[in-house]
């Protein structure tokens, strides 16, 4: 699949690890269960569903899970999609209609895990099992850039950067599904935040958040994104440890004090993990245009061939112009 950007920062081509096939809708269950659901939904027309097949997100998952109808073509064939057909007839006028304003790409705030009004525990708080769990070595991704993991259990979905190495990252999806390890090409480093813009510019925007504690900054620095990116982009203060040090991140230290009673205050409710209804990008009151339209440019772009990407199953490239950030799939190979 192609992870594009819609912006000017680098999108990538990547594989999924063997015996594993890119998901689009990021289901929770086998075909045939009848409580599974998607975690993913289509991009609007014309970039999703029976055309780009392009969504908002999407994991490699087990090929039992499979379930959506998007083809398997040739080289050819998905070339021969530029081919679009004569018109015949006049077409209507176009109706005056202006498209609805564009979505939030991101999700809705996080819920407050933990009480507002903390507890005195008489010492500084370190979560427990946060220890390098996404490095090379505790993940056993020694092979390649790129390999399924599992997450440590009740991790919420969520990227979270490798702290021994700042090329690499774990994306999690939060539950029995497969989750990956991922390194960023040669050049490129992982940006946490997704910054549109260099270290010094001041109409610089962030893509992406951080994940509430203990997730998030200054612990695991957990993201519900980001992108790789050029090293001139960087903007966080996350460290960069050895093994040990990350390791060294379980020592709790032992309490001092009486700790106070805890707060009786409920967690606010779970965020909309999905983004808001998508734009009109089109009016609603199609004109007749005599003949089937097919968008132009749509042709085979993410492939490893037009990619460029030959030499290994990650690359950094760029999507085509004016595409908006999405998760396009190969559809010459479903992995």
């Amino acid at each position: 699949y192609c992870k594009c950007t819609g912006t000017n920062a680098p999108s990538r081509y990547e594989q999924c690890s063997p015996g594993l096939f890119w998901d689009l809708r990021g289901w929770n269950g086998s075909t045939d269960s009848s409580s599974k659901t998607a975690s993913f939904n289509y991009l609007n027309p014309p970039y999703g569903e029976n055309t780009l097949w392009g969504t908002n997100g999407g994991i490699c998952n087990w090929p039992s899970f499979k379930d959506d109808e998007r083809p398997l073509l040739t080289l050819s064939e998905a070339e021969a999609l530029c081919n679009l057909p004569t018109p015949t007839g006049d077409p209507s006028p176009l109706p005056s209609v202006e498209p609805s304003e564009m979505p939030s790409l991101s999700p809705s705030a996080g819920p407050t895990l933990f009480p507002s009004s903390s507890p005195s525990l008489g010492f500084t708080f370190t979560i427990r099992a946060t220890c390098g769990f996404c490095t090379k070595s505790q993940t056993g991704c020694n092979s390649g850039p790129s390999c399924a993991i599992q997450c440590p259990s009740g991790y919420p979905a969520g990227y979270y950067p490798d702290l021994t190495d700042h090329k690499a990252y774990c994306k999690c999806t939060g539950t029995n599904a497969p989750s990956r390890y991922e390194q960023c090409s040669p050049g490129l480093f992982w940006d946490l935040r997704g910054w549109n813009g260099s270290t010094d510019s001041s109409s610089k925007t962030a893509s992406f958040n951080y994940l509430n504690p203990p997730y998030g900054e200054n612990t695991l620095w957990g993201t519900n994104g980001g992108i790789c990116n050029w090293p001139s982009f960087k903007d966080d203060e996350r460290p960069l440890l050895t093994l040990s040090e990350a390791e060294a991140l379980c020592n709790l230290p032992t309490p001092t004090g009486d700790p106070s009673p805890l707060p009786s205050v409920e967690p606010s409710e779970m965020p909309s993990l999905s983004p808001s209804a998508g734009p009109t990008l089109f009016p609603s009151s199609s004109p007749s245009l005599g003949f089937t339209f097919t968008i132009r440019a749509t042709c085979g772009f993410c492939t490893k061939s037009q990619t460029g990407c030959n030499s290994g199953p990650s690359c950094a490239i760029q999507c085509p112009s004016g595409y908006p950030a999405g998760y396009y799939p190969d559809l010459t190979d479903h992995k």
